[in-house]
């Protein structure tokens, strides 16, 4: 998982707590939560996503709205099918016109439309 803080606390209240999960492999001993901020290194971002997608017993990834823009071009020359990569909304940055229709069509289709 790679978001902003309050995205990564939520998943910790829910009992996954992802300081603990670490792993060591050819590159060290490896988190699978990282915090994104403003301040967060891009460069580093991207290495720690590659290393994470190429472990096996990952089936998904997170992303929050930041994580998802530095990775853009990297997810865009993904060819691999899992691990699967999903994009969460992220506490402080505004949803998009075309997410807003995403989200509108989504609930007309499994019948929540108001």
């Amino acid at each position: 998982m790679f978001a902003d803080e309050p995205a990564v606390n939520g998943f910790k209240l829910t009992g996954i707590n992802g300081s603990d999960w670490t792993s060591q492999s050819a590159h060290g001993v490896f988190h699978y939560f990282h915090v994104v901020t403003e301040d967060s290194d891009e460069k580093d971002i991207i290495s720690k996503f590659r290393i994470l997608a190429e472990r096996k017993e990952i089936a998904i990834i997170f992303l929050g709205r930041k994580a998802s823009n530095i990775l853009k071009e990297e997810l865009e020359n993904r060819q691999e099918m899992f691990p699967i990569v999903m994009e969460i909304p992220s506490k402080n940055m505004e949803v998009s016109d075309q997410e807003k229709k995403l989200m509108k069509r989504l609930k007309e289709t499994i019948g929540c439309a108001k």
